[in-house]
């Protein structure tokens, strides 16, 4: 475009026009992206003037213009009388009485559309909501120590670990159920990052990914209640986290792999078809040769509205007015990480959390004993090596040692300053924490 030409038209418009006559390279929710991008209220700019997402069924549309070009020819040749009016003519109420039903049967055919890609979109936000849900959670309940034992061995992951691998492992299993849905396989670029090689290898062997994701996430948390980091209650939160993640997806997949049902789609199509070869003779009546432009735009409107619902029926491919799913993976993603960053932060050097009114956790450093906290009713606590452990005010109960592990459960009694009988958890580096 020329300088001078850009200087009278307005520079969005030349944006909007000159932009979506460029070969089209679609991610997938682009429509959506400009609406929410848009400056101007209800974005009649962006979408008066836009290509690209308009439903534009150049084929059927030709073909169908030149029928309408022919049928009104006949019709005007072919003439019986002296008033030299077109005799092949169809009355309008035949079309009128039964364009009424047509009409109802394209607008259904949109909604039901319609509804397939706004429950795609409210299942992913179920997936959505479950990943930062279950990373909360797995954060907030296994923490910055290991519980239920008060020395692991060193082939033990630390509970830090655990937390990270299973942050990861949720991203993984947004980032798999996008490229599921698409039906996409490679994920040596996608997954790089987030988990282990190998075990990115052993995702994109599965058959169904997302599934193979969700058993590993039971697996490492089924390796955390045995570590003593989890109890049964915490892990039945967790799972069920876990359980309506798989669950959306599979309601996902249905919508993916079940189309409307053919015979509605037969009828529609035909009734269609015939209802517009029949127009031309209704709108010569009245127009002459101007009813091939009338039948025309008709016809753009009626095969508009049965492509919308050809466009939205599948709401997780990469065409323009499909979900954004790359942009909600990248947002989850970031929102996750962020989340396991500052769980690295507050656990940085093996600190262990603190408390207010009612107990603060202490720490201690391999081999060495662990220095109890104060706050109001806080008990103290120190620990020694080897599976022996001793207790100021409290008293300890089946402290045998197994290969460096000591049982679970060690329960404090009552004594003075000590405060009320509560669990005793020990974390990997010897440290003891007291909860009061």
């Amino acid at each position: 475009m020329t300088r001078g030409a850009a200087l009278l038209v307005p520079e969005s418009f030349t944006r909007l026009v000159f932009d979506d006559l460029k070969p089209a390279v679609y991610k997938g929710g682009e429509g959506n992206q400009i609406m929410l991008d848009s400056s101007t209220y209800g974005y009649w700019p962006e979408s008066l003037f836009a290509l690209h997402g308009r439903p534009l069924p150049l084929g059927p549309l030709l073909i169908y213009t030149l029928w309408a070009i022919g049928a009104t020819t006949l019709a005007m040749l072919v003439r019986v009388g002296d008033d030299g009016e077109p005799t092949i003519t169809l009355h309008v109420n035949v079309l009128g009485v039964s364009g009424t039903a047509l009409f109802f049967l394209l607008v259904f055919r949109t909604n039901a559309s319609y509804d397939r890609w706004w429950e795609g979109r409210k299942m992913w936000g179920d997936v959505t909501a479950c990943c930062r849900n279950f990373t909360r959670q797995v954060i907030a309940h296994i923490g910055p120590e290991p519980r239920g034992a008060l020395f692991a061995p060193a082939s033990e992951p630390s509970a830090a670990e655990r937390v990270d691998t299973l942050v990861r492992w949720a991203v993984a299993f947004a980032i798999v159920a996008k490229q599921h849905l698409r039906d996409e396989r490679e994920l040596s670029t996608t997954l790089r990052g987030i988990i282990r090689t190998t075990h990115a290898r052993e995702v994109q062997a599965a058959k169904h990914r997302p599934l193979f994701v969700a058993e590993r996430i039971t697996m490492e948390l089924a390796a955390a209640q045995r570590a003593g980091l989890l109890d049964s209650v915490e892990k039945m939160a967790l799972d069920a986290n876990l359980s309506a993640m798989v669950r959306a997806v599979t309601s996902m997949e249905r919508i993916v792999r079940t189309r409307m049902p053919f015979a509605y789609i037969v009828h529609l199509r035909s009734f269609l078809v015939l209802w517009l070869l029949a127009l031309p003779f209704t709108m010569v009546v009245y127009l002459n040769w101007g009813g091939v432009l009338a039948c025309t735009l008709i016809a753009y409107s009626l095969l508009g509205l049965e492509t919308i619902g050809v466009e939205v029926e599948q709401p997780f491919g990469r065409d323009y007015c499909d979900l954004p799913l790359d942009q909600l993976v990248d947002v989850l993603k970031s929102n996750l990480l962020e989340a396991l960053k500052r769980h690295e932060v507050r656990t940085d050097g093996g600190a262990a959390w603190s408390g207010g009114d009612g107990g603060v956790a202490a720490r201690g450093d391999d081999g060495a004993d662990g220095g109890g906290g104060r706050g109001r009713g806080a008990a103290h606590a120190n620990g020694a090596a080897n599976g022996g452990a001793c207790g100021g005010g409290a008293q300890y109960h089946g402290l045998p040692s197994r290969g460096g592990r000591v049982v679970r459960d060690v329960l404090l009694g009552r004594g003075p300053g000590s405060g009320s009988a509560r669990r005793l958890y020990g974390g990997r580096q010897n440290s003891l924490i007291v909860l009061q």
